[in-house]
């Protein structure tokens, strides 16, 4: 018999975010520290696209990401690793993966193309 996984609340649970366990394993085995683990939350919680049009405090041309989501993943950070980082590290954490995912799809947007030949 198959074993169904109950999402768990992420971070603070009266933020009302949920997560599967095993989402969360997969995030603390990411890599050693908070920026690693971060970066692997925020992958699991908005596609490369979102985070391409967002930055954390929804600054100039780009949206906030979802607040209740981004307190969750922080809370969750620092619950795991405590002290490490501050809010301004978590800004520029944020901030850098979504640079990234923009970088990302300009590079993608200037490849070319090819196209199957439907003349034949």
């Amino acid at each position: 018999m198959a074993s169904v996984q109950m999402a768990v609340p992420l971070g603070t649970p009266t933020l009302g975010v949920l997560i599967y366990p095993s989402q969360l394993l997969r995030a603390e085995l990411s890599g050693q520290g908070p920026t690693c683990f971060l970066r692997k939350l925020m992958d699991l919680f908005f596609t490369r696209d979102v985070l391409a049009n967002s930055s954390l405090r929804g600054l100039g041309k780009h949206g906030a990401l979802d607040e209740d989501i981004m307190a969750a993943i922080i809370s969750a950070t620092l619950q795991k690793f405590p002290t490490k980082c501050d809010n301004i590290q978590f800004c520029n954490i944020v901030d850098n993966k979504c640079a990234k995912a923009r970088q990302y799809l300009a590079k993608q947007k200037a490849k070319p193309r090819c196209f199957p030949d439907s003349t034949l």
